[in-house]
């Protein structure tokens, strides 16, 4: 048993990572070794992974043992990996996690993507950014890390996330380009600003597609993941509330639920916008969309 293992005196690096990655697999985790390497890491609390196998034989501390079948014994019981290690990396910077931020997800690198070509062709040397839900800054963050014209208004309703989202900024050196509000979308929100960019990934998870969810997925705030029955509810409330802060030469950018697509530009067309263009993932499924006045 991993607990007689990791207590025991005998346990080595390939010892345990082997016994570890073995619990794993019967847990259902898809890449069972790759995630024991993680934990053990964050376990040792090494700057690399790498560095487990420079010296394979090494018997990690007591306190180390204990750290990582405790991560290991709540990874087989299916919570995040990233809520157990608080780390996510995301458009290449490492991001603070905890239980009340959304696990920022590769897919979503697509939407920051996006955002980045259309700020870098303004000719402006001050873009304003509106991030609704930021949840734990990724975007904002990332946006303001990868251009030093952008200035965010960042907002999200829950105090929680505010805080993990602001140690982020902090993190990355952008604290002082980006303004986090707590509010319910842009409930306090000045109605005067003009932003050049509104983006958002907001929950998009309808109530069909909520019975099916990964057991890990509803471990995540579910206030980030469910929209309701049809999944538009935050679609339709952002382009009725965040619209018209957008201004008359601005971008809207929103992630999409590709089973919802169709649903999601018909309401943007409704909204007065004339020009859509729908991104795709990696995976060839619409993804981004980017609407203009």
């Amino acid at each position: 048993m991993v607990l007689e293992v990791v207590g025991s005196d005998e346990g080595t690096v390939l010892r345990l990572l082997r016994v570890a990655s073995s619990v794993l697999a019967r847990a259902g985790i898809e890449q069972p070794r790759f995630e024991a390497e993680i934990l053990l890491r964050n376990a040792m609390r090494l700057p690399d992974r790498a560095l487990l196998y420079l010296e394979p034989q090494r018997k990690p501390s007591r306190a180390a043992r204990r750290r990582f079948f405790d991560f290991v014994s709540r990874r087989a019981a299916g919570e995040p990996l990233a809520y157990i290690i608080g780390e996510k990396e995301f458009f290449s910077l490492p991001f603070y996690v905890t239980k009340d931020v959304l696990i920022p997800r590769p897919v979503t690198e697509h939407l920051v993507e996006a955002c980045l070509r259309w700020l870098r062709r303004q000719e402006k040397r001050r873009l304003l950014v509106l991030d609704i839900g930021t949840g734990s800054g990724n975007i904002a963050v990332s946006l303001a890390v990868n251009n030093p014209y952008v200035r965010v208004v960042a907002t999200d309703i829950s105090h929680a996330a505010l805080v993990v989202a602001k140690r982020n900024a902090r993190r990355h050196r952008v604290a002082t380009r980006i303004r986090f509000v707590c509010c319910d979308l842009v409930a306090s929100i000045n109605p005067e600003i003009r932003f050049d960019l509104v983006v958002s990934n907001p929950p998009y998870v309808t109530a069909a597609e909520f019975n099916a969810v990964p057991k890990e997925v509803r471990r995540e705030p579910m206030l980030a993941v469910f929209a309701g029955d049809d999944g538009l509810l935050f679609y339709r409330r952002i382009l009725k509330e965040a619209s018209p802060l957008l201004s008359s030469d601005g971008l809207l950018a929103l992630e999409l639920n590709p089973n919802t697509v169709s649903a999601v530009k018909e309401l943007v067309s409704q909204a007065g916008f004339s020009y859509l263009m729908c991104l795709p993932d990696l995976y060839g499924q619409k993804r981004v969309l980017l609407a203009h006045r």
